[in-house]
């Protein structure tokens, strides 16, 4: 994900309306193997894909028909809920290492970006002048521009060249901009937390050899 998310504009920009779908796509197959991997069974990975093919092929169908917009949107929300509530609960409550605690709260931070792009899209979809756009800025709306708008509101940055204006979108993105510092400060506390419990019972192992071996002695 991170690899993708700046070469979305690239692709966009070079190759027209539907290489966007190219990036989308591979998100898709990406965050469905990582929850499959992560749960560790098939069951996961098939709901997932159940979610995203038709998000994916509701993409395609946008471009051709713009009252389809907000079912597309609809089907991306409900893919990357699933996807982040499955990251969170493997994380949470699944016994996993050091090193794929720190990756799980990664792709759950960029889950959460992602999800908030859907809603974002769905509030477009629904009142198209829910946002407004910089004077000079030619208006896309589409999920390229609400991609862009999520992770500045997510990370604060709050450039100011797309802006809430409609009183739902403006709760939306207070949510956002509130979970975005606070899902770092608690993945910061967990992760020291987590380290002082691993030391912990690695102290307890060394005592309880060296116990053993003073027996055995």
């Amino acid at each position: 994900m991170l690899i993708l998310l700046p070469l979305y504009p690239i692709l966009e920009g070079e190759r027209g309306a539907h290489s966007g779908l190219i990036v989308q796509l591979a998100f898709a197959v990406l965050i469905a193997l990582g929850v499959w991997a992560a749960a560790g069974g098939p069951w996961l990975l098939a709901i997932g894909l159940v979610l995203a093919i038709p998000a994916v092929i509701l993409n395609f169908v946008s471009v051709q028909y713009a009252g389809t917009e907000v079912f597309d949107a609809g089907f991306g929300l409900l893919f990357f809920l699933f996807a982040t509530g499955s990251l969170i609960r493997v994380v949470v409550l699944g016994r996993i290492n050091h090193h794929d605690f720190v990756k799980g709260g990664i792709a759950i931070y960029l889950l959460i970006g992602l999800t908030f792009m859907h809603v974002y899209r769905i509030i477009d979809a629904i009142n198209p002048n829910a946002f407004a756009f910089a004077q000079g800025q030619e208006r896309g709306g589409n999920w390229a521009d609400y991609l862009y708008f999520s992770f500045v509101t997510l990370t604060t940055l709050g450039y100011g060249d797309i802006q809430p204006v409609g009183r739902f979108a403006q709760s939306v993105s207070i949510t956002e901009a509130i979970i975005g510092p606070l899902f770092i400060a608690i993945f910061i506390a967990a992760l020291l937390h987590y380290r002082m419990q691993s030391s912990e019972i690695d102290r307890g192992l060394c005592s309880e050899t060296r116990s053993r071996q003073g027996d055995d002695d």
